[in-house]
């Protein structure tokens, strides 16, 4: 795991959509690395700023939904953190902001992570593994 944080932090310094996820990721669960949600959030909100420029690629090519999906994924692993306060203070009103751009993605948790948040149920956020 050691090795392949590595690679994903040298790809997520170089610009890849993708990795600055997967490092998010890796941050987030300890994988490969000290679980550490400030770097976490920070690989995220990398990956989320890119919004404008992934929206405004031509939606035909494939490389632009993939570059969707990676935000998506950034949203609601956003969403979760804030709404659980992972490495943040909890948020609600921050984190529903979150998943409400990860559904409008069409992120698949989302819509059921935004759910979570209403006061009647008590279910887990879930953040993308």
């Amino acid at each position: 795991m050691a090795a392949a944080f590595k690679w994903f932090r040298e790809a997520a310094e170089a610009g890849s959509i993708h990795a600055k996820n997967d490092l998010g990721d890796m941050y987030r669960l300890g994988h490969g690395t000290k679980q550490d949600y400030s770097n976490a959030i920070y690989w995220y909100q990398k990956v989320t700023v890119e919004l404008s420029d992934i929206l405004a690629a031509d939606p035909r090519l494939p490389s632009a939904q993939r570059n969707k999906t990676s935000v998506a994924r950034s949203f609601n692993s956003l969403g979760a953190m804030y709404a659980s306060g992972w490495g943040v203070a909890k948020n609600r009103n921050r984190a529903i902001e979150y998943l409400e751009q990860a559904e409008a993605l069409g992120h698949p948790h989302a819509k059921r992570n935004l759910e979570s948040l209403r006061p009647a149920k008590k279910e887990t956020i879930q953040a993308e593994l």
